[in-house]
């Protein structure tokens, strides 16, 4: 009689592997707890800085890409409702908040005033919905 053991116990021994391998559980506590972490540091991030003017070097716009950027610009309205000219300038070399390279810009009006508004584009999702000092904001389009 052949000795069946052996091949037996290599099967239990896979099963037990596949076993434990589908169980995810403390994976993903830990993944949670790396998120709750990120986003702790992030509201930290937002929470200092508000201390600050918008559009600032310490309390950039957020927006969720260079188009966001744009849109959010282009809601801008100088003093008496007319819309003011914008332009790249570049990328700053300081970081935000948050960690990311932002972007600057300069905006001004027919009647001369004139501004710095500096912006992060590493912000899915968000639409500002405050103006920079100096200026209103046209509502987003829906």
């Amino acid at each position: 009689m052949k000795n069946i053991m052996p091949p037996l116990a290599l099967i239990a021994l896979m099963l037990a592997c596949l076993c434990g391998c589908t169980h995810y559980g403390p994976i993903d506590e830990e993944m949670g707890n790396e998120r709750e972490w990120e986003e702790q540091q992030y509201r930290a991030a937002l929470e200092k800085a508000r201390q600050h003017r918008l559009g600032s070097r310490r309390n950039p716009v957020r927006a969720g890409s260079a188009r966001e950027q744009h849109d959010y610009l282009s809601r801008l309205r100088c003093k008496g409702g007319r819309l003011p000219e914008y332009h790249y300038v570049r990328v700053e070399g300081e970081l935000t908040p948050w960690g990311h390279g932002m972007d600057r810009y300069a905006v001004s009006c027919p009647r001369g005033q004139r501004t710095t508004v500096f912006m992060d584009l590493h912000h899915p999702g968000h639409v500002e919905d405050q103006a920079i000092t100096g200026f209103t904001l046209a509502p987003a389009p829906s």
